[in-house]
C-alpha cells in the first residue's frame, strides 16, 4: 500500500508542474488578496501621514462607474460619521464596496 501511495505522489508532482506551469510574464491580479491588502495598507499609511493622493475622484471616474462597479475590496465598518473607509484607505470612487452597520446593536425581540 505504501508503494502505491509513493508512486502516486511521485507521478502527480511533476504532472502538476506540467499542467500548471509558473508563467513569469503573467500580470499581477489586481484582485488578489495580497495585492488588495498591500493597497489598503499603503493608502492607510498615506492617510496617517496626511499625504493623500486621492485617486479615482475625477469626473471621468464618476462617468466610468455609471456602467457598473468593480471595487477591489469590501469593507465592513461601523456607521460612525467621523471617518469614511474611502478616506482612511486613501481610495476613490468605486474602489471599495463599503457596508456600514450600527455598531452591532442588538435587535429587540418579543417573547
Amino acid at each position: 500500500m505504501r508503494k502505491i501511495f509513493w508512486a502516486i505522489i511521485t507521478i502527480s508532482i511533476p504532472i502538476t508542474f506540467f499542467l500548471f506551469p509558473k508563467d513569469e510574464k503573467k500580470k499581477e491580479n489586481p484582485y488578489h488578496s495580497k495585492t488588495t491588502l498591500e493597497r489598503l495598507i499603503e493608502g492607510n499609511k498615506r492617510f496617517v501621514k496626511g499625504d493623500f493622493i486621492a485617486p479615482n475622484r475625477s469626473e471621468e471616474r464618476r462617468l466610468q462607474t455609471l456602467s457598473g462597479q468593480q471595487p477591489f475590496a469590501a469593507v465592513l465598518t461601523c456607521s460612525d460619521s467621523r471617518i469614511s473607509p474611502t478616506l482612511f484607505f486613501d481610495t476613490g470612487i468605486g474602489d471599495l464596496f463599503i457596508v456600514r452597520t450600527a455598531g452591532n446593536v442588538k435587535c429587540l425581540t418579543f417573547p
